[in-house]
C-alpha cells in the first residue's frame, strides 16, 4: 500500500510541476580517466551526485558587485541594486553558503511540493541490487531562504528546497576556500596566513597590498595573485576562485589535512568584514588506489532505476513522501584491457613520450579516439573538447571569454582537428574530452552523468613543424624534406635542424618557464608571458652558416671510447638518433647495438641566452587580453643543452686507432 501511495504522488507531481513550479532532480554517475599511452587508461576518480531542487532564485547577471554584507542601491555596476537578502543557503551554487548577504535578484520561484531543511527525511527508497550501502550517507541540506523585494513594502520570504548527496570514489584533492566580503577602508597591506602540513614555512605569512574602496572581489583577486606567486603555496595547491572566493585545490591528493587554513588578517590595511580567521574545507581530501576505487564504483553503481523520496511540503511528518525515480543508463567507459571485449574509449592518435601525448603547435593536428558508439551514446548527449592548463584549473583552448570548451557537432564523432598556432613549443597542458548526458527519466528527473577523458599533452619542436614556418615560400618538396639541402651547403636539412643551438623555440620556452610576473601592474590586471621578441638566425636556410657537428671520438681518463652528440632541445621523440661504426672493408656504416660493447647516457651543459620579453596583460578573472608590453631590457635566459654520450663498456689500448663513429638522425612523424 505504501508503494502505491508513493507512486501516486509521483504522478501528481509530474502533471503539475512543469506548469506551476521549478522542480528538478539530477542523478549523475561521473567518471574521470587518464590515458598514459596508446592502450592504457587509468581510472582517476568518480562520484555519485544527486541534486534535488524545488524552487529557484534567479540572480541578476548584470550586477558586478554581488554579493555584499550591506544593502546597496542601483548603480552603473548593478542596475537594479540589492533586491534580495539571503538569510540561509548557497544561492549561486559555488559550494559556499551565502548566509546574511545582499544580492541583486531578478525573481524568485518558491518551493512547490518538497519541504525544505529536513534532510533526515530524504532517502534512497529503491535501487538495483548492488553493493551500494543502504541507507545512503546523510543527505546535505542546501535549502535557500530568501527575502525578496526588500526595498519595497511587498517584501516576502521565499523558501527553496535543495538537497544534495555526493559519494566520491578514488583520490580526491582537498579544496579549501576563503571568502573575502566587505570592503577596504584604509589602504595598506593585509596579512594572509596560510597554514598546512604541505606548506613549507607554515604558518606562512603572505603580504597582500590593497587599496581603500576595494570591494571583496578585488581583495580576493589580489590574494589569488599573491598566493599563486608564492612557491610554498603554488607547489602544493592550485590557486583559483571567482568573485570573493580564494580557492586552494590540492595538486597531488594525499588525504585530508585538517590543519589547512587560509586566514585574512588586517596588517596596515583595514576594512569591513575583516578579519577572516578561518577558511572552509569545501571538499575533504582522500586517497584511494585507482584500481580499488574503480572496482568499488563498478560494484556499487549499476545500471537501473533509483527512486528517492523527500518530505512533502507543509506536512513532512504526516503525509506520504514525494517519490521521484530516475534511471542511470549505459554510457561510454574507458578501455579496460583486462576485459574480453577490449571495448572502451581511448585516444587512438598520438606519438607518446612516456605518458605524454605530443603535438607540434605549428601543424594542423587531428586528435582521434574510439569507444563512443550507438550502444552507449544517446542522441541528446553532448561532447566537448578542450585543452586545460597543466594544473587543470582553466581552459587554454579554445581561448574564449568566458571560458568554454568546444561543443562538437554530434556525440558519435571520433576526431577533432586542432588548428595551428594556438600554442608555442614547450607549452604543456591536458587534453580534455567530456561526454555529458541530459536524459529525462520523467518530467522532473534526469540522468546527468558525465565521462571525462584526459591526457597530458606537450608541444614539441618537430622537423615538420619547423620546416612549415621556416622554409622560404615556394620551396620544393624535395628541398624542404629532411634529406634535402635547401641552402645548398655542406649539411642536409635534418642535421642542421638537429645541431642548431640555441634555437628560438628553446629560448622562448625557457623564458616562459622562468617568467616572473610583476605584481598587479594595474588594478584587476595580471601579466602573462607572451614571447621572446628577439630571434636567433636559422642556419637551415642560410648557406653561409652551418651549426657545429659532433666532435670526433676521444678517450676518457679510463681509456673508454667516448662519442658525444648534442641533442636539439624540446623535440620529444620526433627525432631518432642511431649511432654507427664504419667497419674496415665495408661500404656502409653499421648501426651500433647497445648492450655488451656500448652504453648510452646523457649529460647536461648549462648555457646562457638573452632576449627582450613581451608580456600579455589580461584581466584576472576572465583572462581576457587587454594589451601587450615589453620588458625594457634584455632578460638573461638560463638554457640547458643535453648531450648524448656513447661510451664503450671496456677500455681500449690508447695506441690503437679510434673507430670511425657517426650518428644517423631521422625525423619521426608525429601521429
Amino acid at each position: 500500500m505504501e508503494t502505491r501511495w508513493i507512486c501516486a504522488s509521483v504522478a501528481s507531481l509530474l502533471s503539475l510541476a512543469a506548469a506551476q513550479a521549478d522542480v528538478f532532480m539530477g542523478l549523475a554517475a561521473n567518471k574521470s580517466y587518464y590515458q598514459r599511452n596508446a592502450f592504457n587508461l587509468d581510472f582517476n576518480r568518480g562520484e555519485l551526485v544527486l541534486q534535488l531542487r524545488d524552487g529557484l532564485v534567479i540572480l541578476d547577471g548584470a550586477c558586478a558587485v554581488d554579493p555584499q554584507l550591506f544593502f546597496f542601491g542601483p548603480s552603473i555596476a548593478c542596475p537594479i541594486g540589492a533586491t534580495g537578502f539571503i538569510a540561509a543557503g548557497d544561492v549561486d551554487r559555488d559550494g559556499i553558503r551565502d548566509d546574511n548577504q545582499y544580492w541583486s535578484v531578478q525573481s524568485v520561484i518558491p518551493a512547490f511540493v518538497i519541504e525544505p531543511s529536513r534532510p533526515e527525511l530524504a532517502q534512497l527508497y529503491s535501487a538495483p541490487p548492488s553493493k551500494l550501502p543502504r541507507p545512503l550517507p546523510n543527505f546535505r541540506d542546501d535549502s535557500v531562504v530568501t527575502f525578496y523585494d526588500i526595498s519595497t513594502a511587498a517584501v516576502r520570504q521565499y523558501d527553496q528546497s535543495r538537497y544534495e548527496l555526493i559519494l566520491r570514489y578514488g583520490s580526491i584533492p582537498q579544496v579549501e576556500t576563503a571568502v573575502t566580503l566587505g570592503s577596504i577602508e584604509v589602504t595598506g597591506v593585509l596579512n594572509v596566513v596560510v597554514t598546512g602540513q604541505d606548506i613549507v614555512g607554515s604558518p606562512l605569512v603572505v603580504p597582500v597590498p590593497v587599496t581603500a574602496l576595494d570591494i571583496g572581489s578585488e581583495v580576493a583577486e589580489n590574494i589569488r595573485v599573491a598566493l599563486a606567486a608564492t612557491p610554498a603555496v603554488s607547489n602544493a595547491y592550485t590557486v583559483s576562485g571567482t568573485g570573493s572566493n580564494v580557492v586552494l585545490t590540492e595538486v597531488d591528493p594525499d588525504g585530508n589535512d585538517p590543519t589547512l587554513n587560509v586566514a585574512v588578517l588586517p596588517g596596515t590595511a583595514f576594512g569591513i568584514g575583516l578579519p577572516v580567521p578561518f577558511s572552509l574545507n569545501t571538499v575533504a581530501g582522500s586517497f584511494t588506489p585507482p584500481a580499488a576505487a574503480a572496482k568499488q564504483m563498478r560494484e556499487e553503481l549499476v545500471i537501473g532505476t533509483y527512486t528517492f523520496v523527500y518530505p512533502r511540503l507543509n506536512a513532512p511528518d504526516t503525509s506520504t513522501p514525494v517519490a521521484i525515480p530516475v534511471t542511470i543508463t549505459p554510457m561510454v567507459e574507458g578501455l579496460d584491457r583486462s576485459s574480453r571485449s577490449r571495448a572502451g574509449f581511448r585516444f587512438t592518435t598520438g606519438t607518446w613520450d612516456e605518458d605524454v601525448y605530443q603535438l607540434d603547435p605549428r601543424l594542423i593536428n587531428v586528435v582521434k579516439w574510439t569507444g563512443n558508439d550507438r550502444s552507449n551514446i544517446r542522441p541528446n548527449d553532448q561532447i566537448f573538447f578542450s585543452i586545460l592548463n597543466p594544473a587543470e584549473s582553466f581552459i587554454t583552448f579554445p581561448p574564449t571569454v568566458p571560458q568554454n570548451p568546444v561543443l562538437l557537432s554530434d556525440p558519435t564523432v571520433q576526431e577533432y582537428t586542432l588548428p595551428p598556432f594556438f600554442y608555442e613549443v614547450g607549452d604543456e597542458g591536458v587534453i580534455n574530452l567530456v561526454y555529458q548526458r541530459f536524459l529525462p527519466s520523467n518530467g522532473v528527473a534526469f540522468d546527468v552523468s558525465s565521462r571525462d577523458f584526459r591526457a597530458k599533452v606537450r608541444m614539441v619542436d618537430s622537423y615538420a613543424g619547423y620546416a612549415q614556418v621556416t622554409m622560404p615560400l615556394g620551396t620544393s618538396k624535395n628541398d624542404a624534406s629532411p634529406t634535402g639541402n635547401v641552402d645548398r651547403d655542406s649539411m642536409s636539412n635534418i642535421y642542421e635542424f638537429a645541431y642548431q643551438y640555441p634555437t628560438n623555440e628553446d629560448l622562448n620556452a625557457s623564458a616562459n618557464e622562468q617568467f616572473v610576473p610583476n605584481q598587479t601592474p594595474f588594478p584587476g590586471i595580471v601579466e602573462e608571458f607572451s614571447r621572446v621578441v628577439t630571434k636567433v638566425n636559422n642556419p637551415i636556410i642560410d648557406g653561409n652558416a652551418v651549426p657545429d657537428a659532433p666532435a670526433a671520438p676521444f678517450l676518457d681518463a679510463e681509456n673508454h671510447i667516448v662519442f658525444e652528440v648534442p641533442l636539439r632541445p624540446r623535440v620529444g621523440s620526433s627525432l631518432r638518433y642511431d649511432f654507427t661504426i664504419q667497419e674496415p672493408g665495408k661500404k656502409r656504416p653499421k648501426k651500433i647495438r647497445l648492450g655488451n660493447e656500448w652504453a648510452l647516457s646523457t649529460r647536461e651543459e648549462p648555457r646562457l641566452g638573452a632576449g627582450i620579453i613581451e608580456v600579455r596583460l589580461v584581466t584576472a578573472d576572465t583572462r581576457e587580453t587587454v594589451g601587450f608590453a615589453q620588458r625594457p631590457q634584455p632578460n638573461v635566459i638560463n638554457l640547458t643543452r643535453e648531450v648524448l654520450v656513447l661510451r664503450s663498456t671496456t677500455p681500449v689500448d690508447p695506441a690503437d686507432p679510434l673507430p670511425a663513429l657517426g650518428v644517423l638522425i631521422t625525423s619521426v612523424t608525429l601521429k
